[in-house]
């Protein structure tokens, strides 16, 4: 073994290759330098990817390929260097082992690069998978965006259902107490009024109109509660509504009275139009206007505010307006400031909640007519 070894540094059977033929300096050297050029180039890859493969072993997906490569470019690096030396030391037999080697080597390489092709093919580039990086970001963001979203309307839901929850349990205490007050009522002067009939029968009459009063006024009672019931569970259907056309069909009844008594209803118009369920913008403008003229002493004006994302109707009364703590207490169910006021304390309530039901509010302030100022606010839809 070791003489074949040393047999292939034997020069003796072959002349340097600058006696073979007739080589001038120039394409001598244009030989020898290209030679060593792409020697010392060929060195540099392999030992730059020998660091590349000691660091990020780890890293590499196909570690045996590149060993190959690696060892490749070495041997072929190799040949070229022997290229040159031949010029001066004709090793021609270890330059032909070298060869054998490099081709060996180079189909090693080929062979094992071959059952590797197709998963070299299915693995994503760096900007493919930045792409999908990006994607897959913004896909997370605008779930989380949904998902804030989600969250937000499911508290809005949950503080809406709490306040449902809270206004049915004053709604059924208050049912229960305004309503056994008329029954209770009507008892009593039932049981008087049959001890009466053998008697004064004036005081029997006396008696069964009260027993009458409390009757209309449950009646009443349970008007009013089925139109909250309606408002809160009907059917919206909002058209472009013309106020003034509704506050007309509100005075048109009270025309006469109104002259009578000589209350004066101011109309800053045109008032204009808006969006709305004609119906429930009817009763609220009902309730509102009514109040106006029954609190107030003499005076009433019906303006509207028109502004760009909403439209503000404002009705004030010269009355002894709301003080400031009752400003929110007096739009809740069966609310009444003074023992002296008659009806069942639902009408603010409803204009409360129509105002609601169109995405907009309803709330009191002082007007300079000296009393309230009730104001209902409509988003501005058109």
């Amino acid at each position: 073994m070791l003489e074949f070894l040393m047999s292939l540094f034997n020069t003796d059977d072959f002349p340097a290759r600058w006696h073979c033929g007739q080589w001038s300096d120039t394409h001598g050297w244009v030989h020898i330098t290209s030679d060593l050029m792409v020697f010392m180039a060929y060195m540099a890859i392999p030992v730059l990817l020998g660091i590349i493969y000691v660091r990020r072993r780890g890293d590499i997906p196909f570690p045996r390929i590149v060993a190959l490569f690696v060892v490749f470019v070495f041997a072929c690096g190799t040949t070229h260097l022997l290229e040159a030396i031949i010029f001066w030391k004709p090793m021609y037999r270890l330059a032909g082992g070298l060869k054998l080697i490099t081709a060996l080597v180079s189909w090693a390489t080929v062979l094992s690069l071959i059952p590797v092709v197709p998963r070299m093919m299915s693995m994503r580039y760096p900007e493919a998978l930045e792409f999908d990086v990006r994607q897959r970001t913004s896909e997370l963001q605008l779930n989380a965006v949904a998902l804030e979203q989600a969250r937000g309307d499911l508290a809005t839901s949950n503080t809406a259902l709490q306040g449902r929850n809270s206004d049915m349990e004053e709604f059924v205490y208050t049912v229960s107490h305004d309503l056994r007050t008329p029954l209770v009522t009507m008892s009593g002067f039932v049981d008087l009024a049959a001890e009466s009939l053998e008697g004064d029968p004036e005081e029997t009459r006396r008696h069964l109109q009260r027993i009458r009063s409390a009757g209309v006024r449950m009646q009443a009672l349970l008007e009013d509660l089925l139109t909250i019931s309606r408002i809160g569970n009907g059917q919206h259907q909002p058209s472009e509504i013309n106020l003034d056309d509704v506050v007309e069909g509100v005075l048109a009844p009270l025309r006469g009275q109104l002259e009578e008594d000589g209350i004066q209803v101011e109309i800053r118009g045109p008032l204009g139009t808006l969006w709305a369920d004609r119906e429930r913008l009817t009763q609220a403008m009902e309730n509102l206007i009514t109040n106006a003229i029954k609190y107030g002493k003499g005076q009433t004006r019906v303006s509207v505010e028109a502004g760009l994302d909403s439209i503000i109707v404002s009705v004030e009364d010269n009355g002894r307006g709301v003080p400031t703590e009752h400003a929110e207490r007096v739009f809740q169910l069966f609310e009444r400031l003074h023992s002296d006021e008659q009806g069942t304390g639902v009408g603010l309530a409803i204009v409360a909640r129509v105002a609601e039901r169109h995405g907009g509010r309803a709330w009191v302030d002082e007007s300079d007519l000296g009393g309230a100022r009730f104001r209902l606010e409509f988003p501005n839809a058109l």
